[in-house]
Formats: structure tokens, sequence, C-alpha cells
């Protein structure tokens, strides 16, 4: 595979990823998660401008950042509900972050 056909798989994924996070966050929280990856500027409206550096570690940071949100919900939900029980699989999760 080149590389233009590579940064553009990887362009293509990633803009998917930041829209699907635009319809479930809204735009604004979405794209301002997206604009905290240094190597990955993003328009106002969700649109990739540029993307520096190592594709995959970008995607990687950009996974991270809307990741991040999940996990600070539900630390939230677990200070209000301390009875609750998580699958071992989420409680490791959470110990990453």
């Amino acid at each position: 595979m080149d590389k233009k056909t590579k940064t553009a798989l990887y362009e293509e994924l990633m803009q998917a990823i930041i829209d699907k996070q635009k319809e479930i966050l809204g735009i604004q929280v979405a794209v301002e998660r997206a604009k905290k990856i240094d190597e990955l500027w993003v328009s106002i409206d969700g649109k990739i401008l540029q993307i520096n550096g190592e594709h995959e570690a970008v995607l990687q940071s950009l996974l991270n950042e809307y990741f991040k949100l999940t996990t600070q919900v539900i630390k939230e939900h677990l200070k209000k509900n301390e009875k609750l029980e998580l699958p071992e699989e989420v409680s490791v999760l959470l110990k990453d972050q």
C-alpha cells in the first residue's frame, strides 16, 4: 500500500469517528476533544484539515480523547452509586485512566 493511500484511509477513518462523535456528543464537544490532539488540525465544524505525524499514533490519540469522556461518566456515576459493581473488563479500563 503506498503512503498516499494509507494516509487517505486513516484520514477517512478519523473523519468518520469525529462525525459519529458529533452525532453523539454534539459538535462543540466532539470538535473540542479532537482539537486537543496537537497533530490533528480540525475546523470548527469538525472537518479534518491536516494530520501531522504518524497516523496510527494520531488515531490512537483521537480514540483516547473520546474514551476519556466515557470513563469520566462512569467514574462520576460510581461516586453517586458506590454499591454498583462493574464487570472486571470495565474496572480494568478505569484503572488505566
